[in-house]
């Protein structure tokens, strides 16, 4: 045994701790979980006292990064007569606010999707969305987490029919290749760029199986689009 063990076991033997009132163990947990509730509302109120909800994170200065990653629940149907399909997924973004870093004895915050008006959030929109919608019940499918750092976790649940451009020369035996094109709809890339997660940017639901295809592959990458104001619906 070494000193650090002896010491310890002096410790133990030597204090004798009277028994405990079940009533005041219940009192006393009652308590600390009060404190905190109050620490975490009083944390919340001072967040968004000064925050300005219309800049992005760091405005005027570097690009805000948002970092995506989707868990595909299902896929299907894959229409070839008008050339889309669709899933069923979870959608996350993740990115530093530092406006949102606080001190508070927990890591993180686990909020009410109302906090999601009063914060800034990436202009996210498929480019070949044709349909998609926000799973709603019993509430909309939404998850906002605050770590101490600053950094904002934003997840919903989406079933997306996007367009997919098919070359049926072969059908059926034929192989297509179906795209989600995802990006911010108002800013640049000076302003806000996007990259995906380092690990498990792209995962399927164990068991997930299409009724009309093999799923092969699901690959990956950045781009770059330039348009012009005739592609974004402006003047």
């Amino acid at each position: 045994m070494n000193t650090n063990d002896t010491v310890l076991g002096s410790l133990h033997c030597g204090v004798k701790f009277p028994p405990m009132d079940p009533t005041m163990k219940s009192v006393d947990n009652s308590s600390t979980t009060m404190k905190l509730s109050k620490n975490i509302s009083t944390v919340l109120e001072q967040l968004l006292q000064n925050y300005d909800n219309r800049q992005r994170p760091d405005h005027g200065g570097s690009p805000t990064i948002v970092t995506t990653n989707f868990l595909i629940r299902s896929m299907g149907p894959i229409s070839e007569l008008d050339m889309e399909y669709s899933m069923d997924c979870y959608f996350r973004q993740k990115w530093t606010d530092r406006r949102l870093m606080f001190d508070a004895p927990i890591p993180s915050l686990s909020l009410n999707i109302k906090m999601l008006e009063g914060i800034w959030k990436p202009d996210t929109y498929f480019h070949n969305g044709k349909g998609s919608y926000l799973h709603t019940i019993t509430l909309p499918n939404k998850l906002l987490r605050i770590f101490q750092d600053g950094q904002v976790l934003y997840s919903m649940r989406l079933t997306i029919k996007a367009t997919c451009p098919m070359l049926l020369q072969n059908f059926p035996m034929d192989k297509q290749s179906c795209p989600l094109v995802f990006g911010s709809y108002g800013y640049t890339e000076d302003h806000l760029r996007y990259q995906w997660e380092s690990h498990d940017a792209v995962s399927l639901n164990e068991g997930l199986v299409l009724s009309q295809y093999d799923l092969i592959d699901f690959p990956i990458k950045n781009a770059t689009i330039s348009a012009n104001s005739d592609d974004m619906g402006l003047p």
